[in-house]
């Protein structure tokens, strides 16, 4: 999957790094609704780039979507509509 691919909102993860080194492998990014990139890594925490930086700084990055966030984000959420129910009788 490409940058040209990638939806609002939607999380991904790296699975190939850019040429310049600017996304690396597992690291965490959206698209923002501006055309900005806003991410994190374990090297240097949370960034972003600008939309007119872009189109150097993907160059050679192939990313997919984070699985693994969508799928304990729904853990999470099942969690929280029980917990509403239970206490709020509804």
């Amino acid at each position: 999957m490409k940058y040209e691919d990638m939806i609002v909102g939607v999380r991904y993860v790296v699975t190939k790094d850019s040429n310049d080194l600017t996304f690396q492998k597992n690291d965490s990014i959206r698209l923002e609704k501006n055309g900005d990139i806003t991410g994190s890594n374990s090297t240097c925490g949370f960034g972003w780039i600008k939309k007119e930086n872009i189109p150097e700084a993907i160059i050679g990055m192939e990313i997919e979507p984070d699985k693994k966030y969508a799928i304990d984000l729904i853990e999470k959420s099942e969690k929280l509509i029980e917990f509403l129910k239970k206490n709020y009788e509804v």
